[in-house]
This record gives structure tokens, C-alpha cells and sequence, in this order.
């Protein structure tokens, strides 16, 4: 292993890369349907604060429509959610 961690089998630290811990894993489309909680990860002008929670209310094939309580009903594209691990 080098200075800069490669070879740790750890993602490399990089500007604007989003950090989703140990207990947040990238929302694919198998995993959202519609009751499922998901935290927003985006960054729009105007648009729901990243860090959002809400409930997924329908899938349209790479975009979910997203309840995001206090920020209203949003369409947005998965690679931006997250979803909690849950423990076996």
C-alpha cells in the first residue's frame, strides 16, 4: 500500500465524491420501489437540500419520484439516493 491508501480496498477520497458511511449504500433500481427510504445526495439550485429524507412513490426507469416530506414531490434520478443497510 501506498502513502495515498491505494491497494487498501477503500475508495479514494476525491473532490465532489459524496461520503454515504458505513450505514448508506448507492441506490440502484433494484433496490427502490415505491415505501422504501432514501436520502438525497444532489446539489440543484432550488432544489431539496442534499441530506433530504423521504419515502420513493413510483420508479420511471432511471428517475424515482421522490416524497421528500418538508421539500415536496421530486423526480429524481437514482444515482442521487441513497438507501439505509439494513442488519440480517
Amino acid at each position: 500500500m501506498n502513502s495515498q491508501g491505494v491497494g487498501s480496498g477503500t475508495q479514494m477520497i476525491m473532490p465532489g465524491m459524496h461520503d454515504y458511511g458505513p450505514s448508506m449504500t448507492v441506490a440502484g433500481g433494484w433496490q427502490l420501489r415505491p415505501g422504501v427510504e432514501v436520502t438525497y445526495h444532489g446539489h440543484i439550485k432550488g432544489g431539496p437540500k442534499s441530506g433530504a429524507i423521504g419515502i420513493v412513490q413510483e420508479v420511471r426507469g432511471k428517475r424515482v419520484v421522490v416524497d421528500l416530506y418538508g421539500w415536496g414531490t421530486w423526480h429524481i434520478p437514482f444515482y442521487f439516493l441513497s438507501t439505509t443497510l439494513k442488519a440480517a
